[in-house]
């Protein structure tokens, strides 16, 4: 309804919790999307998105810092699709909404040491200056975190008494049965088993 405020630093925090069926497995990556509009002074307004390994004590800018990003992949596209971008460009004016994803942050929880079951936090600023340019700021929407699991074999002593929890896909998504598809059945007990079919 109004235009964003000088001197200003707004933020908001999302601490995203990782399934407790399986915290027993370590994290393979971290991945997210987002869509985002953005009407700004270019370069000195501007949002940044934030990982924090220690529950917020500090902080890694996912989109700028000098070592991490170029350890992320993106894609941005304009939800019209006439325009791509490599990453996320948060100032100026985008004119349109873009959508965001990364695909595999392997260096986030190889380098802090993450476990499952660790909570994931992330913030998402936007930082004015002293000038003012009666322009609407930044928006985000439709905000998705995901994790990407590591399949391996174990050797397990089936219980009998055991049910099935769920089935999952590779990439850690609920799934139904599928032939000729490898997936993965939770049970009960905490037992996983990789399953393979062919009809």
């Amino acid at each position: 309804m109004n235009s964003y405020p000088i001197n200003d630093t707004s933020s908001f925090i999302i601490k995203f919790l990782n399934d407790s069926f399986i915290c027993d497995w370590q994290y393979l990556s971290i991945d997210f999307s987002f869509d985002f509009y953005v009407d700004s002074d270019t370069l000195t307004d501007f949002g940044k998105i934030e990982f924090s390994p220690d529950n917020g004590f500090s902080w890694i800018d996912v989109i700028n810092d000098p070592f991490y990003s170029g350890l992320i992949s993106w894609d941005t596209w304009s939800q019209s699709g006439a325009t791509q971008y490599p990453r996320p460009i948060l100032s100026g004016s985008s004119g349109e909404w873009y959508h965001a994803i990364t695909y595999g942050m392997h260096a986030i929880p190889i380098s802090f040491g993450l476990q499952a079951c660790d909570t994931l936090t992330w913030r998402f600023s936007f930082i004015s200056d002293a000038v003012q340019t009666n322009k609407d700021g930044l928006m985000f929407d439709n905000i998705s975190i995901g994790i990407t699991y590591p399949i391996g074999l174990e050797e397990n002593k089936l219980n009998p008494n055991r049910t099935l929890l769920k089935i999952v896909d590779l990439m850690g998504r609920e799934t139904e049965y599928q032939p000729n598809s490898t997936l993965i059945y939770i049970y009960s007990d905490g037992s996983r088993e990789k399953v393979f079919k062919v009809e």
